[in-house]
């Protein structure tokens, strides 16, 4: 439906207005001919029903309003005298004329039963204030309209996609039918779960089949092990061993040793530092 995006004038707000008075006062006329009535009942529904009616025939033609209201009056109040139908026209001027389809329904006292029935478009009804009723009756016509756009459609063949023979192809490859069927449309549909994956898992150990890479559990990061120096000497750059990833690495710590000179007397000690790195494999 196409929106006009043009601001309404005032002419054109009035021009709808006219069409749905118009449209009330016909419904009306329709309803008063269901009840049996030539002219409008002389009692308390009188003076409602004619104000209603004075106010629509002031909305329905803008060009000659009083001329419109005059005419109304005659028609279905013939009784009434010439200052009577002046009084009603000097109302119209200053009334409020803004009518919901309800409070027509109200005033002419019309249900959902008799709207239904008469198939009424313009007034509402005075017994369903939540429209409950009505959308009630709006979706059943809806239903009904679907079943025979069905019926007139329909080529006698049961519904949904005919059964494939022979083994599902998901269960050959171990999946799921949404994962085939989705894995079909993007064209990898032979692709095993085990060696492709559409969405990788963040942990690193669950995607050794996926990428070809074998990641250790157990990762040993070796860091050098530092003793602070004491005064007056020099402390060796590392401890006693440092454990790698498979491999040893040993430092001896020097260890003193006596000599004695030629005549068997025992000599002054000296201490030799001797390092040795073995590497053990």
């Amino acid at each position: 439906m196409r929106v006009s995006t043009k601001p309404q004038t005032t002419a054109d707000i009035k021009t709808d207005r006219a069409l749905i008075a118009r449209g009330r006062l016909k419904e009306a006329r329709q309803w008063f001919e269901h009840c049996g009535w030539k002219t409008l009942p002389r009692n308390d529904r009188l003076m409602p029903i004619l104000r209603w009616g004075a106010d629509h025939a002031h909305m329905a033609d803008p060009s000659d309003p009083r001329r419109s209201v005059r005419r109304w009056c005659r028609r279905w109040a013939p009784w009434l005298d010439e200052p009577a139908i002046d009084q009603i026209i000097r109302y119209t001027k200053t009334s409020n004329k803004r009518w919901a389809a309800d409070q027509c329904a109200a005033v002419l006292n019309i249900t959902v039963r008799d709207r239904h029935k008469l198939s009424f478009r313009f007034i509402g009804a005075c017994d369903d204030a939540g429209y409950e009723f009505r959308l009630n009756i709006s979706r059943a016509k809806a239903a009904e309209r679907s079943r025979r756009c069905r019926a007139k459609n329909s080529t006698g063949a049961k519904p949904g996609r005919p059964k494939s023979p022979g083994v599902k192809q998901w269960h050959l490859l171990g999946i799921s039918r949404a994962t085939y069927f989705r894995r079909k449309s993007l064209g990898n549909e032979a692709k095993s779960p085990t060696n492709e994956t559409e969405k990788p898992s963040r942990h690193i150990s669950k995607n050794i089949h996926r990428d070809g890479i074998s990641v250790s559990r157990v990762q040993v990061r070796a860091r050098p092990n530092l003793v602070k120096p004491t005064r007056g000497a020099i402390a060796p750059a590392f401890g006693q061993s440092v454990a790698l990833t498979g491999h040893a690495l040993v430092i001896l710590r020097p260890r003193p040793h006596l000599h004695f000179d030629v005549k068997g007397g025992a000599g002054e000690g000296t201490a030799t530092t001797t390092q040795t790195i073995a590497a053990a494999g």
